[in-house]
């Protein structure tokens, strides 16, 4: 436990159910600016909770990293210096193996498909359910991002043309299908791919549209590569296990139609905002198509995607490779491979 983490347990900052804390008081802690659109799906979620417990749970959501960095996030949850939180995942993929596998690129067709896969897995495989049982918390909130495309610097228009490129991507999977292309996988922060644009660090960035659109890297690059990479999965919410176990049963079912509810609401905030990003791109660059972009699906299909991902967990441990084996055994089911 870190030292800031312990000064907040000792000195009591337990605002849940099981601390002795009003029912109305659950913070949470999210590490992104209020002003992000896709935030409406914690807000609604909050309102609607509110709304069918009568006022009993009061959720009250810090933005912008106010209560806790993402690496502090994981702890601040499960020992309940905050009840819940919102982050990304990718500082904990040993703690949370299953989740890389939805967050590989040409594998899943829309949001909405891998928002439902994810949340099945991961609420229903024993060894998956089991690694967030072990870490104290319970997900929920499940959402997922709209299909990722290349904005660029350079023109392609065919798979050669990738060759020597410098393509901000991330995690495991995707640098190695674009180092495969002859791409060079450059590790950039998301904060810094405007600059890395501009001054020509990158000359190109893997996000999806709406990613895009909220870091105007629009505006520094020059072409639109129309070929779509794929959904992945977004960053979720995490619960104390013992500020869930401490509500009613009504209070839990309330819980769960709302959060049910707020995936609606971040599914809908989603699609609006890639509309717009569509409408920008035509509108400030040039889009060119990958004439023989079907060579990329051929070579890195789904089920290079799923062996590539179970390596990966391999290397990290024996709990993480079961977890790995358990989830690619569930997708070949879920996807018909």
């Amino acid at each position: 436990m870190s030292r800031i983490l312990k000064s907040l347990v000792t000195a009591g900052a337990l605002a849940a159910f099981g601390s002795g804390a009003s029912a109305a008081d659950l913070q949470m802690a999210h590490f992104l600016p209020e002003a992000f659109p896709p935030n409406k799906a914690e807000k609604a979620f909050a309102a609607l909770l509110k709304e069918a417990t009568n006022g009993e749970i009061n959720v009250e959501i810090a933005f912008g990293g106010q209560l806790g960095g993402e690496r502090e996030m994981l702890d601040f949850v499960a020992y309940n210096v905050v009840s819940m939180a919102s982050f990304p995942v990718n500082h904990y993929i040993s703690q949370f193996p299953g989740y890389e596998a939805f967050g590989m690129s040409l594998t899943y067709d829309t949001p909405e498909q891998v928002a439902a896969i994810y949340k099945k897995a991961s609420t229903t495989l024993p060894l998956t359910k089991a690694t967030y049982e072990k870490a104290g918390v319970t997900p929920f909130m499940f959402r997922g991002l709209d299909p990722f495309v290349l904005l660029c610097t350079k023109p392609v228009s065919k798979v050669a043309d990738l060759e020597g490129l410098r393509i901000r991507t991330y995690g495991s999977a995707v640098p190695a299908v674009f180092e495969g292309l002859g791409a060079v996988p450059v590790n950039l922060l998301t904060s810094e791919t405007y600059e890395g644009l501009q001054r020509g660090t990158v000359d190109c960035v893997y996000f999806s549209r709406v990613s895009h659109l909220i870091y105007k890297t629009y505006e520094v690059a020059k072409y639109n590569i129309d070929f779509e990479f794929g959904a992945v999965a977004s960053y979720i919410s995490y619960l104390n296990n013992d500020v869930l176990n401490a509500m009613t049963d009504d209070q839990r079912a309330a819980f769960w139609e709302a959060a049910e509810k707020g995936e609606a609401v971040a599914l809908q905030v989603l699609s609006g905002m890639e509309s717009k990003a569509r409408e920008v791109f035509e509108a400030k660059l040039e889009t060119m198509t990958i004439e023989d972009g079907h060579k990329i699906k051929e070579k890195y299909n789904a089920s290079w995607m799923l062996t590539h991902y179970v390596e990966s967990m391999t290397k990290l441990g024996a709990e993480q490779e079961a977890v790995a084996k358990e989830v690619e055994a569930f997708l070949v089911k879920e996807l018909g491979l």
